[in-house]
């Protein structure tokens, strides 16, 4: 009997206050916030920036597993419009009418930081136009004042090696106290040069930036775990300098420019 009394207001309580387990979604306002960088050789003080225009939006949900506990986050998608100009200087311009979306990465909620711990597919609309003006359309072989698909401005670009990316992490965002603004962001690279600089072969050439404060590039993968790696080398070694009655370990051999067998310097 108690236990049945105990199954009905577990029952009613789920229909009661079910709501509140519920995910989460925020939409998140990013026009005028965030923005679209580009480098090239062509632009004269790089990177060359456009902000995200009107309409563009990111939607985040705060309670993927929906337990009823904020915290763990899943970008839903979002739009971002990237509508204007870029000066090349003597070269002439760019201008471009472009969408580009976002959508898929997962991470957590830590204070007022999501900390996103998977990438985020990326896509650009292929409706998007193009345009160029001045020198830069010989280059190039377009006619000045011309709307082209923008798939001519990512070819101008393949064309000396550049790439674009389906995916790349997120890295931080730091948040407003509702979580209904991204006050800073890491950047987020869509696409890596080509062979000549500037950026050079397989840097950022384009990336996103989701808030007014520039929380910098994220950090290759893996590259704090060799950080870590190389301080314990330090530590390891200045241990041994202040105990000289420790004994020499001998490295293998082939390792290093001692020889492990007698571990004098090779000559």
């Amino acid at each position: 009997m108690r236990r049945s009394l105990l199954w009905v207001l577990a029952l009613s309580s789920s229909f009661l206050f079910g709501a509140d387990s519920r995910a989460v979604q925020i939409t998140i306002n990013v026009s005028g916030d965030g923005n679209w960088d580009y480098v090239s050789s062509l632009v004269p003080n790089p990177p060359g920036t456009i902000l995200f225009g009107a309409g563009s939006s990111l939607t985040i949900e705060t309670d993927t597993n929906q337990d009823g506990v904020i915290g763990d986050v899943t970008l839903v998608g979002g739009t971002l419009k990237i509508v204007g100009s870029l000066s090349l200087g003597a070269y002439g311009s760019f201008s471009f009418d472009m969408e580009g979306s976002e959508s898929g990465a997962t991470g957590s909620l830590s204070g007022n930081q999501i900390l996103w711990a998977t990438p985020a597919s990326i896509q650009t609309s292929p409706a998007g136009t193009f345009e160029c003006g001045g020198a830069v359309c010989g280059l190039m072989g377009r006619t000045q004042g011309t709307v082209y698909p923008i798939s001519v401005f990512f070819g101008f670009n393949a064309s000396d090696g550049g790439t674009l990316l389906s995916s790349a992490p997120l890295g931080t965002w730091k948040m407003s106290g509702p979580l209904d603004q991204i006050l800073g962001s890491s950047r987020q690279t869509i696409a890596l040069g080509g062979a000549t600089p500037p950026p050079g072969q397989g840097l950022p050439s384009e990336w996103y930036a989701f808030g007014r404060q520039d929380l910098g590039f994220v950090p290759e993968p893996g590259a704090s775990a060799l950080l870590a790696l190389g301080m314990a080398a330090l530590w390891l070694r200045s241990h041994r300098l202040n105990r000289p009655d420790l004994p020499e370990a001998p490295l293998l051999e082939g390792m290093g420019p001692w020889d492990a067998r007698a571990g004098s310097r090779r000559r």
